[in-house]
C-alpha cells in the first residue's frame, strides 16, 4: 500500500464514476472544488448523473496512486491528461 499523499483524511467522500472505479476506464480529469473542498475523478466519458459514485478518496487511491501527485492541487483547481500514460496538467479552474 502506498504512502497516504494527502492532507485529507483516508475517508473523505469523492465523486467519482462507475468505469472508474470498475477499471474500465482510466481516470483522466480531476476536480477540486473551490467551495467545499471536494474531489472529483472523471473518465475520458465524463459524469453521467446515473453513472456517478460516492467513494472514498483511498479508493479512488487505491485505483490509480497517480492521483498522489494531485495532492497538492489546490481547491478551484483542476488537473487533466490525455492518457493515464501522460503527466497531469494542472489549470485554475474559470
Amino acid at each position: 500500500m502506498a504512502e497516504w499523499p494527502f492532507e485529507d483524511a483516508e475517508n473523505v467522500a469523492a465523486f467519482t464514476t462507475r468505469q472508474v472505479v470498475r477499471g474500465r476506464e482510466p481516470i483522466l480529469a480531476v476536480f477540486h472544488e473551490a467551495e467545499d473542498g471536494a474531489w472529483q475523478f472523471i473518465s475520458a466519458a465524463g459524469a453521467s448523473m446515473a453513472d456517478l459514485m460516492i467513494v472514498s478518496l483511498r479508493e479512488v487511491f487505491d485505483i490509480d496512486p497517480s492521483i498522489g501527485e494531485l495532492a497538492d492541487l489546490p481547491p478551484g483547481w483542476q488537473a487533466s491528461r490525455r492518457a493515464a500514460s501522460e503527466p497531469w496538467q494542472w489549470q485554475e479552474t474559470e
